[in-house]
């Protein structure tokens, strides 16, 4: 029976003044704030009150107030993802939570998108993610939930990312942080935890904030299986590789690649892969004696495919 990813448990650590109190997260639900009864009691003058949820073999923070709170220094929606190393905060008042991060054996289980993120950077990968692909994972985060940076046109955005996942660049339109290969991965590591949260805020016409909990929690856990099946599009399995050898490339004059390069060019209006051309690479595969069940099975997949799609990009030898 294959082992399942359930989740190390994190701590968190406080910061006051000087020093630093740890906690270690052994409860699914912990309670952050000033009142003696909760679980991790915070000076008063923070202002702080949350909710540390461990879900999916993760964490979410869930804000329990009208306050801003900080992720990282930066003002976080009311329910988000959390990844280890991340820093919350209000104003001078910070909090760390750490974690260890997925074993590459257990990737397939992994539920939650900053878990399968922070194991693919792991340093243990056989087939390493690179700038181009993480790119890409952004592209196909942007196309799916319609998320944008502030004030960006869509189509602009996600064309921008998908030619800068190929080396070129069109300037004015992404963040200028987003140009530099060494922040790529963190790029796409922020950008996913904003389609979760985005996929959150988005449903139906009430904001986020004013939704009863009970509602918030299956659009978290609809919204993070849609990213990790989107991560699982881009990278495929990091940790097996998978092979397609120049003879299969080569069958028949070349007729797999070329059905490779036709589904990766000619997509459909919405930017998606046609269905049916990955079919016929998938039946191509096949007549070719290629031996990857496991590309073969996700080409056949329904999707919905984008650009960055494993199985395309080994056909390819594309990384």
């Amino acid at each position: 029976m294959a082992e399942k990813w359930d989740g190390e448990i994190a701590t968190l650590s406080v910061y006051v003044g000087m020093g630093a109190e740890s906690f270690r997260l052994d409860k699914a639900d912990v309670l952050v704030g000033s009142d003696p009864a909760c679980d991790v009691v915070v000076p008063e003058s923070a202002g702080m009150r949350c909710r540390i949820v461990r879900r999916n073999g993760g964490y979410a923070l869930l804000n329990l107030t009208r306050l801003p709170i900080e992720l990282n220094y930066e003002r976080t929606p009311r329910l988000t993802p959390l990844a280890s190393h991340d820093r919350i905060g209000i104003d001078d008042f910070t909090m760390g939570i750490e974690w260890d991060y997925p074993p590459g054996s257990l990737w397939p289980s992994v539920k939650t998108s900053q878990g399968m993120l922070d194991s693919a950077s792991s340093g243990f990968e056989v087939d390493p993610t690179s700038p181009r692909k993480h790119r890409l994972l952004m592209a196909a985060c942007s196309r799916h939930f319609g998320l944008v940076s502030e004030g960006a046109p869509r189509m602009r955005f996600v064309e921008a990312l998908e030619q800068l996942a190929e080396g070129k660049k069109i300037r004015g339109v992404l963040p200028p942080s987003w140009y530099r290969d060494d922040d790529s991965w963190r790029d796409a590591t922020n950008f996913a935890r904003e389609a979760v949260c985005y996929a959150i805020e988005s449903r139906g016409d009430i904001e986020a904030d004013e939704r009863p909990e009970a509602e918030l929690w299956p659009l978290y856990d609809e919204a993070e299986a849609e990213v990790c099946r989107l991560i699982r599009e881009v990278y495929g399995n990091p940790f097996v590789p998978c092979l397609v050898t120049d003879a299969v490339r080569r069958w028949e004059s070349g007729t797999v690649e070329r059905l490779a390069k036709s589904a990766y060019d000619e997509r459909l209006p919405d930017g998606t892969l046609d269905l049916a051309r990955l079919a016929v690479l998938a039946d191509a595969l096949q007549d070719a004696g290629c031996g990857e069940g496991s590309l073969v099975d996700h080409l056949r997949a329904p999707g919905p495919h984008y650009r960055g799609c494993w199985a395309v990009d080994a056909v390819l030898g594309w990384s």
